[in-house]
C-alpha cells in the first residue's frame, strides 16, 4: 500500500479547502460536546444538591491559558505596576475599583457587584514553600494541596 500524503500536508493548499477541513474539525468537537453533556449535567446537578444540603456553595474560578492576572486585579495603588507596565497598565479610571489599592478590570462587572455584596472573595498571590517553579509542578501543587498524596480529590473536593 501507498503511504499517502494528506492535503493539509501540502505547502499549495487552498484557502476554501483549509476552511472547510477546519469547519468539519469544528463538528466534531461540537459533537463529542453533545456527547459528553450528559455527563456534565448530572454531575452539576449531583453537585447542586449536595451544595443544598448544607447551604453552602464553593465557586473556584480559574483562569487557566493567557490571562494576564495583573490586568484582571488590577493593583492600581502600587506604583511597581505602572513602573512595570508604562504600556500594558491599566489607569484607575478605566478600573471598577474595589478599595484603595486594587481594582477589577472594567468589564468584570459582574464580579465588582458579588465582591462589594460579600458574596466573594480574591485570593492574591498564593504560593507554597519552597516552589520549584514549575509550571506543572505549582498545578498539581494548587490542584491537590498535596501532590503525590494519592488523593485524587484534591483540596476542594475533600471538604464535599
Amino acid at each position: 500500500m501507498k503511504n499517502k500524503k494528506s492535503n493539509l500536508l501540502k505547502p499549495n493548499l487552498q484557502r476554501r479547502e483549509l476552511l472547510r477541513k477546519g469547519m468539519a474539525g469544528l463538528g466534531v468537537a461540537g459533537l463529542s460536546g453533545t456527547i459528553l453533556a450528559p455527563t456534565l449535567f448530572s454531575q452539576a446537578a449531583h453537585a447542586a444538591a449536595a451544595a443544598r444540603a448544607n447551604g453552602k456553595i464553593l465557586v473556584i474560578l480559574e483562569l487557566s491559558g493567557g490571562n494576564d492576572g495583573l490586568n484582571t486585579v488590577v493593583p492600581y495603588g502600587d506604583d511597581a505596576y505602572y513602573q512595570h507596565r508604562p504600556k500594558i497598565g491599566l489607569p484607575k479610571n478605566e478600573l471598577r475599583v474595589l478599595d484603595d489599592h486594587f481594582g477589577l478590570n472594567g468589564g468584570m462587572a459582574g464580579f465588582e457587584r458579588l465582591f462589594k455584596d460579600g458574596k466573594m472573595a480574591i485570593v492574591h498571590g498564593c504560593g507554597y514553600e519552597n516552589p520549584s517553579y514549575s509550571h506543572f509542578n505549582s498545578m498539581a501543587y494548587w490542584h491537590t494541596a498535596a501532590p503525590n498524596s494519592g488523593n485524587e480529590y484534591g483540596w476542594g473536593g475533600r471538604p464535599a
